[in-house]
């Protein structure tokens, strides 16, 4: 491998990164300035992507199954003899809240 050659590339790209950005015209602290800015904020957007694209293709993933009609086995549709079936002989909600809960409040703390 031709190590001359690949210094070489990388201070060209250098070069045209100072071109660029118009580097070449700043002062040394200015540039540090810059440069630290630069990064920072590219160290910013890598993370983000890094924390949320895998959020969003996951959920791009679950809307388009949906929509393609392609459902998952998960332990949920599986177990379905733990959700009862409504029929029109129950109730959809048997369970009634209290009419005066501070009195039901009252009954249960001492």
């Amino acid at each position: 491998m031709d190590f001359k050659g690949v210094k070489d590339y990388f201070s060209w790209l250098y070069y045209q990164y100072q071109i660029i950005s118009c580097c070449a015209v700043l002062e040394p602290w200015e540039q540090s300035m810059f440069n630290t800015i630069l990064l920072t904020i590219f160290a910013m957007v890598v993370y983000t992507a890094y924390v949320f694209i895998p959020i969003h293709i996951r959920l791009a993933w679950e809307f388009f199954s949906k929509i393609c009609g392609y459902q998952e086995d998960s332990q949920l549709s599986m177990n379905l003899d733990a959700f009862p079936v409504h029929n029109d002989s129950t109730p959809l909600n048997t369970w009634t809240p209290a009419k005066n809960s501070w009195n039901l409040i009252t009954k249960i703390l001492p």
